[in-house]
């Protein structure tokens, strides 16, 4: 199953597999000392700040899908409109797709997150191996 980012006006693109974003999650919590990027892992959605994107940039790992999947996270959040939220789409059922850069978006939702921004599918939360 694949990851996505979104914002609050869509789909962003297309992030990880489920199993790659949690390997991408354990190396950058491990290696980052950036809350941001911690808090984007671990509550599943981030603001976008100048410290979320310069704390991904900063991290430089030796797997080359890691860093892969970190540059193409890198160019998405620099895309997205106040807040990046990576979801799974499951359970989501499709009522009208609208076209949004490109790529199909959920249209019609009315969960809303505190900040009004509408929840698309689950978040996706990675929890730290032990």
């Amino acid at each position: 199953m694949t990851c996505c980012l979104y914002d609050a006006r869509g789909c962003v693109g297309d992030l990880a597999s489920i199993h790659g974003l949690k390997l991408v999650s354990d190396d950058v919590t491990r290696v980052t000392d950036e809350p941001q990027v911690k808090k984007f892992f671990e509550e599943g959605y981030a603001p976008i700040t100048r410290e979320l994107i310069d704390g991904f940039k900063a991290i430089h790992s030796s797997d080359k899908d890691i860093a892969s999947t970190i540059d193409n996270l890198v160019n998405m959040l620099a895309k997205c409109d106040t807040k990046a939220i990576i979801s799974d789409l499951d359970g989501i059922e499709c009522p009208d797709l609208t076209i949004h850069r490109g790529t199909h978006e959920i249209g019609g939702s009315k969960a809303r997150t505190s900040e009004d921004v509408p929840i698309i599918g689950r978040f996706v939360r990675m929890e730290r191996a032990e």
